[in-house]
């Protein structure tokens, strides 16, 4: 049971589909080695920044209906929305991805996920931070106070509120841990494209 009651996904991949689009993932690395640098304070390599994006339409199905998913799990109403930014994360053995969100008020981020391509075991939980806790640093323990701590593995889709602080930490194994991350935004210009009549 976790200590707050926000709705967050976790589901696997199908596997044909989980293979196919890890062909295409290493495929892209192979490829565009330039392209990944260390764009945050963390040792985690991304093409966040890259020119060459990843794109397939595999993962764009897949972010799609777990969006679809979502926007049902919180209510909202229907809105036209966009994906604003996949890219493709690796962090060798020792790295970890610092605690951070992906909330970013220019373009409105609404949700953010994470699929992860190839993991090994003990390579770093993903913990997303109970934002009752931030508020409350002082209280006693408390298990409504309580992180959720999610073990990767090959095919897993999470996918939370951008607003969400969260961590990658720290990769225990000697090999590395390959993800995709992505952002969902509102699509204010095809909102207000549509709502003229």
């Amino acid at each position: 049971m976790c200590g707050f009651k926000i709705p967050i996904i976790s589901k696997s991949l199908n596997v044909n589909n989980f293979n196919l689009l890890q062909k295409e993932v290493f495929s892209y690395i192979k490829d565009n080695k330039n392209e990944f640098i260390k764009p945050w304070k963390c040792p985690t390599l991304s093409n966040i920044n890259s020119k060459q994006k990843f794109h397939t339409p595999i993962l764009e199905d897949v972010i799609k209906n777990i969006t679809e998913e979502y926007f049902s799990l919180f209510k909202f109403p229907s809105y036209p929305i966009k994906l604003n930014e996949i890219w493709i994360n690796i962090a060798p053995p020792g790295a970890y991805q610092e605690y951070h969100m992906h909330l970013d008020y220019t373009t409105q981020c609404l949700f953010s996920g994470v699929l992860y391509i190839d993991v090994p075991k003990n390579s770093g939980n993903l913990r997303l931070v109970n934002p009752q806790k931030q508020n409350g640093m002082h209280m006693l323990p408390s298990p409504l106070l309580e992180d959720i701590f999610i073990e990767p593995k090959n095919g897993l889709i999470v996918s939370f509120p951008s607003w969400l602080m969260h961590e990658a930490q720290l990769n225990n194994s000697n090999e590395d841990r390959i993800s995709i991350s992505w952002n969902i935004t509102k699509n204010l210009l095809n909102y207000a494209t549509d709502n003229r009549n």
